[in-house]
């Protein structure tokens, strides 16, 4: 494996962390139904920088010709 590759291996593996955060937040907030609103805004601030975070990861790996995962970790999944 050259170094362009294991780069891309290894920017992918926190891609797929932050999608773990994306889908654990959603779940959270989901599961509030709306009875802690403070908690709500917590989860979605950090929902966002999540997404933020996995939009820079994308810009990398997409700079260098690789391609982003898009899927969860196997215990993200669980």
């Amino acid at each position: 494996m050259d170094m362009q590759e294991s780069m891309t291996e290894t920017l992918n593996d926190l891609v797929m962390i932050n999608n773990d955060r994306i889908a654990g937040y959603d779940k959270a907030i989901a599961e509030l139904n709306g009875l802690d609103i403070d908690l709500k805004a917590i989860f979605e601030g950090m929902k966002k920088e999540s997404v933020g975070y996995k939009a820079e990861l994308t810009k990398v790996i997409e700079e260098s010709g690789g391609l982003v995962e898009d899927d969860t970790t196997s215990a993200g999944k669980i």
